[in-house]
């Protein structure tokens, strides 16, 4: 069978994020052009149209704008992990990315918490986890 990332493909686009990820980094794109930071990594930015977009590691630090929190899983491999909250987190630099809440239990989170970028293996996969400011 296989795993909920089984689909996911890296190309030139998105390979600094997974490598990234992969070290213990958090990589979004930045537009050259009109400084925008974008994610997920695409090769145009979506603001101005440029193709002059880098990769650059942002610290991880941000709030959340908005969260769901999963109770039935779209993936097996997901079963024993419900229920878990993934967050969308607006960073200080400016681009929204979404990852998994780490550590918590969702009733308390609201939108403007502060969070710090952690990451997370899930389902054998690096992914982006972001934990409550403060919190063990």
């Amino acid at each position: 069978m296989a795993g909920p990332f089984e689909a996911l493909e890296t190309d030139a686009d998105s390979a600094p994020f997974w490598e990234g990820l992969a070290a213990g980094r958090l990589v979004v794109s930045r537009c050259r052009a009109c400084g925008r930071q974008l994610f997920p990594p695409i090769g145009t930015c979506s603001r101005c149209g440029s193709a002059s977009v880098v990769s650059e590691e942002a610290a991880g630090d941000g709030t959340v704008y908005s969260w769901a929190t999963v109770h039935m899983p779209l993936a097996s491999d997901f079963a024993e992990q419900v229920p878990y909250t993934v967050v969308v987190v607006e960073l200080d630099e400016g681009a929204r990315v979404f990852g998994r809440l780490l550590g918590e239990d969702a009733a308390g989170l609201c939108a403007g918490a502060s969070v710090r970028f952690e990451p997370a293996v899930i389902g054998g996969r690096p992914v982006p986890g972001f934990r409550l400011a403060g919190a063990p």
